[in-house]
């Protein structure tokens, strides 16, 4: 049988589809994705063939374990212990790259240095030894701290997989190699590529984009001729099946011009003409260029003619053209395209939109990309005739659909990004009718295969906006698709209920072994996010279970209506003694338990869980005399939709209380939507509100959708 190791494939952030495809067609088995990565499992020739021939991967990673990281003496005696020899050859040299903090591990060289000796004074007690080595090491560890934990791995890549080697001479600003690649791939040149036709950048610079369209022309692995890789020190290395590999790669170059197409370039900066020129050289690929100085504005030289595809990078403006702006370049750039390069397929990156209209080009696609830290749009067009030119003439802002709801997007998605990453949110509300035309909620499952995003209407509304809600909801639906560059049919529109607020419908799917996987924090959770009503993971509810999980240490749990068990889990990875879990559907169960298996948590004290009347399971527990320290009472699902009335809350508080240990707590939410409690709901507790510290930030531009309440017994004395 053949052995399979699991991977961690990293790359820049909304690279990651492209990557998934890429690695799945290496031989990539179970490929998924997280931000910046795709993970699976691979055999030894993919690994390989990962190393030397994917074109958007910046590291291959092979996980080996995760220890505790509280302090530099938890991270070394758990790396003392780890047993090494199974993972490398000794004597060797290595390297350790250290990424993150923890508490007592606050600058990465020093958790670096925790690690390197304690790999030293295993491999001592063996007998043997190591040795540091940063340029070219036999092996290198990648260190990732992160909640006081430290994942360890295997980086097989050593230097940076995006060093092609043939760059050396530059400019200001140059493409990533991963990105150029992903250009070319986004604007289909992987698929198109033929003898004779021409691949012509005008703006070229040193020349990445087409120097990467040539290697992907004339089949060349991107690293088939680099020599050093973070490998010699692996205990699977085969030097023989790496040389197999490498012989059949090379088998695979097409080194004939006339099979090849034509690389053409411009640039008006003849040092970027010359770096250009020494790199194209450097890459020894067959394909036939020339690469002149050449400005958009003048005529001469002219550009290519015959079949083609432009690809380039125009500048932005912030440097290079820092007085008059760079609108008038991507005018003329447009401008010239229509005249000159009929038929032509077209893709322009830039960080504006507003570039992007100046080109007077109706777009196929924007695809949303990364160049640095600079969120920048791909436009990609094809040139049918002059008629159609004609008509993008007269309408340069069709480009972009729903000009106002895709910058409201981005301005949302950006305002809440360091906050999701600091806290591990990869589900939240980016929208909620922040413009009257575009009278909806918008929320965004980044899952572990991909990125899904909801449109929740708002059946509340006065009827000259919905008119115009429903004219503009086929362009609303596709600007979504753009912003968050997903595929239609990963863009969800769930049935309206009749509720005032955001809400998704009747009804609930449930979630199977093929669902995907959504973090938050520590957990995973399966999800549905096309699911009519029940996504599987309220958004809304997501500061409470944070509360739960702060709270939860040597604590006991009774979820009521406890859904698919969100809660308990967060509950569970905080540290609770034991949980419980009660909800009246037996999907819901199935879910909850598929969740518990998940994060490892089917067997032992959290696997309680009931299908049954909760009012009636109440009764009977208390008169077994069982309590909990905390309750936590779920009236409604996040969305503004309620579960009960208050005469059952006054009920289900009375139960509650009967099973609640002297100094426990209870938590009860209900939807914002639903009648108030009356006082006498709570009569006898200690009451307070807690509804505005619970409200995530995500929540927090309208009315909160869940009311939230903490309930405790009086104290005596």
């Amino acid at each position: 049988m053949t052995t399979r190791y699991p991977v961690h494939i990293t790359t820049a952030h909304k690279l990651e589809g492209l990557l998934r495809d890429e690695a799945h067609a290496l031989g990539l088995a179970d490929a998924k994705e997280t931000r910046g990565a795709v993970h699976g499992n691979a055999a030894l020739d993919t690994i390989y063939r990962l190393l030397l021939g994917s074109r958007l991967a910046s590291r291959v990673l092979l996980p080996l374990t995760e220890v505790p990281a509280d302090d530099a003496d938890d991270l070394y005696n758990a790396l003392r212990a780890f047993p090494w020899e199974d993972h490398a050859r000794f004597p060797l040299s290595l390297a350790v790259q250290c990424h993150g903090r923890s508490a007592g591990i606050r600058h990465t060289r020093f958790g670096a240095q925790r690690v390197k000796d304690a790999i030293a004074d295993r491999a001592r007690s063996m007998g043997t030894s190591v040795t540091v080595e940063t340029q070219q090491p036999d092996i290198q560890i990648s260190v990732r701290l992160r909640h006081e934990r430290a994942q360890i791995a295997l980086d097989l890549a050593g230097e940076s997989l995006h060093r092609r080697g043939y760059r050396q001479d530059g400019v200001e600003a140059p493409l990533k190699e991963p990105l150029a690649a992903a250009i070319l791939l986004r604007a289909g040149w992987g698929t198109r590529s033929a003898p004779n036709e021409v691949l012509f950048d005008p703006c070229c610079g040193s020349g990445t984009l087409l120097a990467e369209g040539a290697m992907m022309a004339a089949h060349v692995a991107p690293r088939l001729a680099r020599e050093r890789f973070a490998l010699t020190g692996w205990a699977q290395d085969d030097a023989a099946r790496w040389q197999a590999c490498r012989d059949r790669l090379a088998a695979e170059v097409i080194d004939d011009p006339e099979r090849l197409p034509w690389i053409r370039g411009h640039d008006r900066d003849p040092a970027a003409v010359r770096a250009t020129q020494a790199n194209l050289e450097r890459l020894g690929v067959a394909c036939r260029y020339r690469i002149d100085v050449a400005d958009i504005d003048a005529d001469q030289p002219p550009w290519p003619t015959g079949p083609g595809m432009m690809v380039t990078n125009p500048p932005y403006g912030h440097r290079t053209t820092p007085n008059s702006g760079a609108q008038p370049l991507y005018r003329r750039l447009g401008e010239r395209a229509r005249a000159e390069l009929g038929g032509w397929r077209i893709a322009v990156l830039s960080d504006r939109s507003a570039h992007l209209a100046a080109l007077g080009l109706r777009s196929e696609r924007i695809y949303r990309l990364l160049n640095g830290q600079l969120y920048c749009q791909l436009g990609v067009y094809t040139i049918h005739s002059e008629s159609v030119s004609d008509d993008a003439r007269q309408a340069p802002r069709a480009a972009k659909a729903a000009p106002e709801l895709h910058n409201r997007l981005l301005k949302n998605d950006r305002h809440l990004a360091r906050w999701r990453r600091r806290q591990g949110i990869h589900g939240y509300r980016v929208y909620d009718a922040d413009i009257p035309d575009y009278p909806f909620a918008v929320d965004v499952y980044r899952t572990e295969a991909g990125t899904h995003v909801r449109l929740l209407a708002y059946a509340s509304i006065p009827g000259g906006v919905a008119r115009r809600a429903a004219a503009g909801q086929r362009a609303a639906l596709r600007g979504v698709a753009e912003t968050y560059d997903v595929a239609d049919d990963r863009v969800h529109q769930p049935a309206t209920s009749g509720a005032t607020g955001a809400t998704a419908g009747d009804g609930h799917a449930g979630a199977s072994a093929a669902s995907p996987i959504i973090r938050e924090g520590d957990a995973r959770f399966l999800v549905a996010p096309d699911g009519a009503r029940d996504t599987g993971l309220p958004l809304a509810l997501r500061g409470l279970r944070e509360r739960l999980y702060g709270e939860a240490a040597d604590r006991s749990l009774l979820n009521l209506f406890a859904a698919t068990g969100t809660a308990t889990i967060q509950a569970a990875l905080g540290g609770a003694r034991e949980t419980t879990s009660v909800d009246p559907s037996g999907e819901h169960i199935d879910w909850l338990t598929r969740n518990l298996a998940l994060n490892d948590l089917a067997d032992g004290p959290h696997r309680a869980v009931v299908t049954g009347d909760v009012i009636e399971w109440l009764r009977e527990a208390a008169r077994a005399g069982e309590d909990w320290d905390l309750v936590l009472l779920n009236l409604g699902n996040g969305d503004g939709e309620s579960g009960t009335n208050t005469s059952a809350l006054v009920d289900l508080v009375e139960a509650s209380r009967r099973v609640l240990s002297p100094s426990g707590r209870v938590y009860v939410s209900v939807p914002s939507g639903a009648a108030a409690p009356e006082p006498d709901a709570f009569e006898g507790l200690s009451v307070t509100e807690i509804t505005r510290a619970v409200t995530p930030m995500d929540y927090r531009r309208g009315q909160p959708p869940q009311r939230c309440w903490l309930l405790q017994l009086p104290t005596t004395g």
